[in-house]
């Protein structure tokens, strides 16, 4: 009785029993005969309902014997448990998202909806512990994606599920009390917007809670490891709380503790230096479940060095914005250490748009918007191709802004930006501290690639392994500079990095002026003069290849 809901309900209607014969007796007494068969015959009533919750309660036993459906009545049972939702951040869900709500314009006046995000929710398992929400047609879209290890369980709670039957894990939900009605597991194909269906996906719908869709391509990287859920309009979170821990994804809105914050710092801080090392470190159990002290001895124990860079770095790791309220640690002042090995900051030409006005266009969504990368594009609506239609989602850079490094020694040996690999009429500059937020990077066109499988034919024989760190990287290009490295930046490039465009001709610069004065991009500072980002214009915006100085930094 003190642990099983079916159990009191069987208590209840067993005392209702005997309180309706025993009433029938004192009724006799009186001669109340009517009365006397009404009490029997209610109390007969109860006593077949009893029967009925004898006969769920053996079904529940029968049922409960076997480990999938045991595993199954934790996870509803921990979804019907909501006391830590009291204080949490996010109980009032609507409000914080109409709050939290990012909406970007484009050059036609459109707006675009980037949805709500929130840093700090999922500990370890979720992704940078940002969690994104959406108000769509359907009704509202959580969005997060899981590390390597949780991926992996995840797959065997999918696995399990689909060898129950269907029948009896709707009988379980009613037996628990559960909002969930019935499941049903399917296959179903991911639209990658203008792109089309891209690859495959685990449908799991749960009939009156709503749907979870989970990669099931691990050829896609990015998409693998991204677990979205739907749900009617006006969900709240203890109904999205509900639905995710009948996968065993409830963790996704549990607040990270500062223990998540410091493991995810430190794994962080390790793929900085050691990229190999850390990237298979952080593909073992052993990396989550290891306490902060042992692990950073593991990390010593691997590589020694890693105790004067814990020393150094790891106190000054702050979190910025890679958009409102999605966040990234960084590394503030590593920009200058990268200054002082030679690099002079990163640059962009504009791909995938053939006419002036298309790279107009581009040029105003990226000052308005920032550089984002195409997985960010295509999900929040904004379908635009540069050189790949798609391809960087099995390379795992879809998720990544491409840029390239610019370095003293290009200046030196007085080269151009004319000598890269890409071209167009119109290029972008940013500044050295774009580097601050832990990049990857090859010095030759590896598409992005983050795949370590030596047998995947797109992963160029697990080039992501032996990618060089930061400062090898910055090292190699100074001393010999390749014109196709690339280094990828995570999600965007805030418009505050940018630094200057650089375009081909006077002709190119003044029809582009013109464009930016038609939507309002210019602006005038309190003395009158022209600026575009609060840079004056023709500090700006510069004309012809030459590389300089002056083209990275704002003043």
């Amino acid at each position: 009785m003190l642990t099983g809901s079916l159990e009191i309900v069987l208590a209840s209607f067993l005392v209702q029993a005997l309180v309706s014969f025993y009433e029938s007796r004192e009724e006799w007494m009186e001669s109340k005969y009517p009365e006397v068969l009404a009490k029997i015959a209610m109390g007969f009533i109860r006593l077949n309902q009893a029967n009925g919750q004898v006969a769920l309660i053996q079904r529940r036993n029968f049922l409960f014997q076997f480990k999938e459906m045991q595993e199954l009545q934790k996870r509803i049972s921990n979804g019907r448990d909501t006391e830590h939702f009291l204080d949490h951040p996010l109980i009032e869900l609507l409000e914080r998202m109409d709050h939290q709500r990012v909406t970007f314009l484009d050059a036609d006046g459109k707006e675009y909806d980037f949805g709500s995000s929130f840093y700090g929710s999922g500990g370890t398992a979720v992704k940078g512990m940002n969690v994104s929400f959406k108000k769509t047609e359907d009704g509202t879209r959580l969005t997060f994606k899981v590390n390597h290890v949780f991926r992996e369980s995840l797959q065997k709670v999918i696995d399990d599920t689909k060898g129950l039957s269907e029948s009896d894990v709707g009988e379980v939900f009613k037996i628990m009390g559960s909002h969930a009605e019935g499941i049903k597991l399917s296959q179903t194909m991911l639209n990658y917007h203008d792109h089309g269906a891209v690859g495959s996906a685990h449908k799991i719908s749960l009939k009156g809670l709503g749907t979870i869709f989970i990669g099931n391509d691990p050829g896609m990287p990015t998409m693998y490891d991204q677990i979205t859920v739907q749900m009617e309009k006006g969900a709240n979170i203890y109904e999205f709380h509900e639905l995710l821990s009948l996968l065993d994804l409830d963790i996704a809105l549990k607040e990270s503790l500062f223990e998540d914050v410091e493991r995810m710092k430190i794994g962080q801080l390790f793929r900085l230096f050691f990229p190999e090392d850390a990237t298979l470190f952080e593909r073992t159990e052993e990396f989550f479940n290891l306490p902060l002290e042992e692990l950073k001895g593991r990390i010593f124990s691997m590589q020694p060095k890693m105790e004067d860079y814990f020393s150094k770095y790891l106190s000054k790791m702050e979190l910025r914005e890679i958009l409102p309220g999605k966040m990234r640690f960084s590394i503030p002042g590593l920009a200058d250490e990268l200054r002082a090995q030679g690099a002079l900051g990163l640059t962009t030409a504009i791909t995938g748009a053939y006419t002036d006005e298309e790279i107009f266009r581009r040029v105003f969504t990226i000052l308005e918007m920032g550089m984002l990368s195409s997985e960010t594009r295509n999900g929040n609506g904004l379908a635009k191709s540069g050189l790949s239609w798609g391809g960087d989602l099995y390379t795992g850079g879809s998720d990544s802004v491409f840029t390239q490094l610019v370095t003293q020694k290009l200046m030196d040996d007085d080269k151009s930006f004319s000598d890269f690999y890409y071209h167009s009429k119109v290029r972008f500059c940013f500044s050295a501290e774009a580097l601050e937020s832990f990049t990857y990077q090859y010095h030759d066109d590896r598409y992005g690639t983050r795949l370590v499988d030596n047998d995947s034919w797109w992963s160029w024989g697990s080039e992501y392994l032996k990618r060089p760190n930061i400062f090898s990287f910055v090292k190699g290009e100074q001393e010999t500079f390749n014109f196709d490295n690339e280094v990828m930046i995570k999600e965007r490039i805030d418009p505050s990095f940018i630094t200057s465009i650089v375009v081909d001709n006077d002709q190119t610069r003044d029809e582009l002026m013109v464009y930016l004065r038609k939507k309002e991009m210019v602006q005038k500072d309190i003395n009158g003069i022209d600026t575009i980002l609060g840079i004056p214009w023709d500090q700006f915006i510069h004309v012809g290849t030459k590389i300089s100085e002056e083209l990275f930094s704002k003043t």
